[in-house]
This record gives C-alpha cells, sequence and structure tokens, in this order.
C-alpha cells in the first residue's frame, strides 16, 4: 500500500509539472506570436 501510494504521488506530482511546464511554454510561444 505504501509503495503504491508513493508511485501514485509521485506519479501525481510529475503530470501536474509536466503540465504547468507545458502551459507555461504554450503562453510564451502566444506571447511571443503576438508581440
Amino acid at each position: 500500500m505504501c509503495v503504491r501510494t508513493r508511485l501514485v504521488s509521485s506519479s501525481s506530482v510529475r503530470l501536474s509539472k509536466a503540465i504547468i511546464i507545458a502551459v507555461i511554454v504554450v503562453y510564451h510561444i502566444d506571447v511571443r506570436g503576438l508581440f
């Protein structure tokens, strides 16, 4: 149980970080395209 919960938490954290990075990259690309 503990190992599974740790794996799930780590994977969720990685997924959230990847989503945040993707949003930031897209936002910067949009700003550069507008300006």
